[in-house]
């Protein structure tokens, strides 16, 4: 597999690449939103996960950038987040949590991770690392 340096991209061009592969991967249409006051969301979109009772519900994508090679995502690169997260929970916009980072992503990472989120109201979160990009 042909891997590439993601960390060379700058953060606002890998995340323009990571909302154009979750709509093309994910088979959503992807809102994306403005570099600042965003609202805690770099994108959403609306729709059905495989297994869901066939109503559609709204998603919130994250995107985290790191420029530097080799690091790897933890919950304390997406904590100040979480707030952020709680509050578009309530507003009924992130029953799904989707982030996308070009790091690596271990499975205790996700794990910790997505039981953070989903404490603070995400039904689903769902984390993809630098290598699902790369596919």
């Amino acid at each position: 597999m042909t891997t590439f340096d993601l960390t060379r991209i700058g953060w606002k061009a890998f995340q323009d690449l990571a909302v154009a592969v979750a709509a093309e991967i994910l088979g959503r249409p992807v809102q994306t939103f403005l570099g600042s006051n965003d609202g805690g969301r770099d994108g959403a979109f609306l729709g059905v996960w495989a297994g869901d009772n066939g109503q559609p519900v709204k998603s919130t994508i994250q995107c985290k950038f790191t420029a530097k090679p080799g690091a790897n995502l933890t919950l304390a690169n997406v904590r100040n987040e979480l707030p952020k997260a709680e509050r578009l929970v309530k507003e009924g916009l992130a029953e799904d949590y989707v982030i996308l980072t070009n790091a690596g992503v271990s499975g205790e990472a996700d794990k910790e991770i997505c039981a953070a989120f989903e404490g603070v109201g995400v039904k689903r979160c769902q984390v993809f690392g630098g290598s699902w990009i790369e596919q």
